[in-house]
């Protein structure tokens, strides 16, 4: 019993020591500086991560990030300024809501050209399945297998 007490507190204490070292300790002079580093690390993407923001990812580039960040957020930078410092280093990647741009233009207009092929095929369905079926068959075919029907019963009558 003492051995299993003595394992879980060295994995508390190893646990708790990890974690502390994970986590960044920025300090600000005022309230909206806090505010502004949050909203730039929920709203910037890790550079190395999967679909990860800059807050949430563990990553060594994310915490030197998360630092530059506070610098520059400290200096007295501007937001433009520093958006502009994070598309020249990593390209509009880094931002979850890219700019419309020459570059991201095909992540605007390729989910609108879906969406206007998927309503052309849906409308092109409907329509064809309103249409009645022997709509291409000709008068003379129906009147030719008319006529071979109305032969195979008088067979079968007989």
């Amino acid at each position: 019993m003492r051995i299993l007490l003595t394992m879980m507190l060295v994995c508390l204490c190893v646990y708790s020591k990890a974690s502390a070292a994970a986590e960044d300790i920025h300090t600000f002079a005022t309230e909206k500086q806090q505010q502004r580093f949050q909203y730039f690390t929920k709203n910037l993407r890790c550079p190395m991560c999967d679909n990860q923001n800059l807050e949430g990812s563990n990553s060594a580039i994310s915490a030197d990030l998360r630092d530059v960040l506070a610098s520059m957020i400290n200096d007295g930078k501007t937001d433009q300024q520093i958006n502009e410092f994070m598309r020249t280093r990593y390209g509009d990647y880094i931002f979850y809501d890219p700019p419309m741009n020459r570059n991201t233009l095909w992540l605007w207009l390729v989910p609108l050209l879906l969406a206007v092929v998927a309503v052309l095929v849906l409308v092109r369905l409907v329509r064809k399945k309103g249409e009645p079926a022997d709509a291409s068959v000709s008068t003379e075919d129906r009147a030719r297998a008319r006529r071979l029907l109305d032969q195979e019963t008088e067979q079968e009558t007989e």
